[in-house]
């Protein structure tokens, strides 16, 4: 889910990231970057107004639930944002 690729291909590798993470192997792959991980999916959050994308990330938080304490912050932003932009519209 690199920066200089297409939208939608981000949005479908975000979903498929998930399922993938379910594999013990992937799980620990992916935890040491899960600052880039989060970074994406937030980033896509904040474009993409989109139940499966945000089912996806509760997953992924789930499944790191012991290790997403150092990102709270930047999940709580996103969080706080997304909830101004709701009410607001």
């Amino acid at each position: 889910m690199s920066a200089d690729q297409p939208l939608p291909l981000k949005f479908h590798a975000a979903i498929a990231l998930e399922k993938v993470l379910r594999n013990e192997v992937a799980h620990q792959f992916v935890k040491s970057g899960l600052d880039v991980v989060i970074k994406c999916y937030l980033s896509l959050m904040s474009e993409f107004d989109n139940d499966e994308l945000v089912d996806a990330f509760q997953v992924v938080m789930k499944l790191f639930k012991n290790d997403v304490k150092p990102y709270a912050v930047d999940i709580y932003k996103h969080m706080s944002e997304s909830y101004m932009k709701c009410i607001k519209s």
